[in-house]
């Protein structure tokens, strides 16, 4: 089973196949009333995952802190951000600030300059020496563009 069926599966309250029982629990737990109907998982992705960390994540700890490994979200540009008119933001399906995808990433690149989209989870969250949790999503590549949102503090 891929990791898209498992977690949609999981998602749905099926019984997961190969999966330790916490990853099983994890997946099935809501974490509050407010928890966004997953995507649709899309046909037209380009070929191939990419993982990207993300910058700026001291500033979300708390955002960062809640996410669990597979979770779904998104990246949206965010044309009026002061520091950065085509920033790409990382955000939770509740609309949580996680990060940003730098500037030197080839992805940074693809998404402002060639047009693409994409769909991203999230990979890893791991505490690093100085006490502050980051982030690496992996993303794949669409043929649609991505959204856009207002810059928030």
């Amino acid at each position: 089973m891929g990791f898209w069926q498992g977690l949609l599966a999981g998602l749905a309250g099926k019984p997961i196949e190969h999966e330790e029982p916490q990853a099983r629990n994890r997946m099935r737990a809501p974490r509050s009333n407010l928890v966004a109907e997953p995507p649709d998982v899309r046909q037209d992705a380009l070929p191939g995952t990419y993982r990207v960390g993300l910058v700026d994540e001291q500033q979300y700890q708390s955002a960062v802190k809640s996410l669990c490994v597979g979770e779904l979200v998104k990246l949206l540009s965010e044309p009026d951000n002061p520091n950065d008119k085509r920033a790409i933001v990382a955000v939770t399906f509740l609309g949580r600030t996680l990060g940003y995808v730098p500037k030197s990433n080839w992805l940074y690149t693809a998404i402002n300059f060639e047009g693409h989209g994409a769909t991203a989870k999230v990979m890893l969250v791991e505490e690093g020496q100085n006490g502050f949790h980051s982030v690496v999503l992996e993303v794949a590549l669409t043929k649609d563009r991505i959204g856009r949102r207002r810059f928030t503090r």
